[in-house]
C-alpha cells in the first residue's frame, strides 16, 4: 500500500496543540450534555468489551480522555485506568465525576502536546475514542502505544472512517477527514501489533452546518494485540 508515513493527507494539520486545548477546556463543562457523544461513547465501549478481553488485573490507560465518558464505562471491570489528556479542563470534569462515582481506581495525567513520555509505566490494555483523527503524525503515535504496551497487551482505537470534512464544525481542530480502516490497520501491523478485529461498530447522524439533511458518519473500531516476539 503505497500511503504517507504521517497519515491522511490533513486539511490544517495542527503544528500546536493550543488551538485544540482552548476548544477543548472551554467545552469541558458541557461535554457530557450531548446526548449524541455519550450514545457514541456507550457503544463504543460495549465494542471494546466485546473485542478486548478486560480483566479485574488489568492495567489501562484511556488515551485521549476527554471527560471519561469510556474511562467510566471500562473502569469498574479493571485494577486501574490511567486517564491521559491534553485538556486540563477535561480531565478536572473527569476526577470529580470519578470520585462521585467511588471509582478511587482511576487516576489522571495531563498529557504533553498529546505525546506522553512515561517514567516506568506500561498497560495491559490502551483505548482510544476519536482521538486519532486529530493526530499529525499516526503512526508515531502507534508507535509510542507499542512502547507503552506488555507484550500481549491490547489496543482498542475507535475513530471516525472518511468523510467529506462536514463532521466537524470548526476545523481549527481537526487535522484528518476520518482515516481509512484499512490504512490503519496495516500501520498497527508495522509497528508490532497483531489486528484481531476492524469494523465499523457504530454511526453518528448529525446535520452539518448549512446542509439540508442529516449524514450519517461511521465509526470503526480496530482492536489489536502486541505480539510477543
Amino acid at each position: 500500500m503505497n500511503v504517507d508515513r504521517k497519515g491522511p493527507t490533513p486539511r490544517d494539520a495542527m503544528q500546536e496543540t493550543g488551538g485544540a486545548n482552548n476548544h477543548f477546556d472551554a467545552a469541558a463543562a458541557t461535554w457530557d450534555d450531548n446526548p449524541t457523544r455519550v450514545e457514541l461513547a456507550k457503544a463504543v465501549a460495549g465494542a471494546m468489551v466485546a473485542a478486548v478481553p478486560l480483566t479485574p488485573q488489568m492495567a489501562v490507560m484511556d488515551f485521549g480522555c476527554g471527560t471519561g465518558l469510556i474511562t467510566r464505562e471500562l473502569a469498574p471491570k479493571v485494577a486501574s485506568v490511567t486517564a491521559a489528556d491534553t485538556s486540563v479542563q477535561m480531565l478536572a470534569v473527569l476526577e470529580a465525576k470519578a470520585k462521585a462515582s467511588g471509582l478511587n481506581h482511576v487516576r489522571t495525567l495531563l498529557l504533553d502536546d498529546g505525546y506522553l513520555q512515561p517514567s516506568g509505566l506500561s498497560f495491559d490494555a490502551i483505548v482510544s475514542s476519536m482521538v486519532f483523527h486529530h493526530i499529525e503524525d499516526i503512526p508515531a503515535l502507534l508507535t509510542r502505544f507499542a512502547q507503552w504496551i506488555q507484550p500481549g497487551g491490547w489496543i482498542a482505537v475507535a475513530d471516525l472512517e472518511p468523510e467529506d470534512g462536514t463532521f466537524h464544525k470548526d476545523s481549527a481542530h481537526e487535522v484528518h477527514h476520518g482515516i481509512d480502516p484499512a490504512w490503519f490497520r496495516a500501520e498497527a501491523e508495522a509497528v508490532g501489533f497483531s489486528v484481531k478485529s476492524a469494523r465499523t461498530i457504530h454511526t453518528i447522524r448529525r446535520q452539518p452546518e448549512g446542509a439540508d439533511w442529516p449524514r450519517e458518519y461511521p465509526v470503526f473500531l480496530l482492536a489489536a494485540r502486541r505480539m510477543t516476539f
